[in-house]
């Protein structure tokens, strides 16, 4: 059997999709994202490691998940 197959088999289960509320990180959720960030080294501006510069993306995100990670995305 081929795995697109089961992937694809039984996907409409899934429709509609319904979204689920994630709530915005605390301040400690965010320090410890930016320093798995840079220990993976996918933040690597110096000023990163600073605490004004963990501040700064801790304010630019507003502490939202997905808005930090898009922050600190290198595309």
């Amino acid at each position: 059997m081929h795995p697109l197959y089961c992937i694809s088999k039984g996907w409409e289960d899934f429709d509609p999709f319904v979204p689920v509320h994630i709530d915005n990180y605390t301040s400690l959720e965010v320090q410890t994202t930016i320093d798995y960030f840079l220990d993976r080294r996918w933040l690597q501006h110096p000023k990163a490691k600073s605490e004004e510069g963990r501040l700064e993306l801790e304010y630019l995100s507003t502490k939202n998940p997905l808005t930090l990670m898009k922050l600190c995305n290198s595309r």
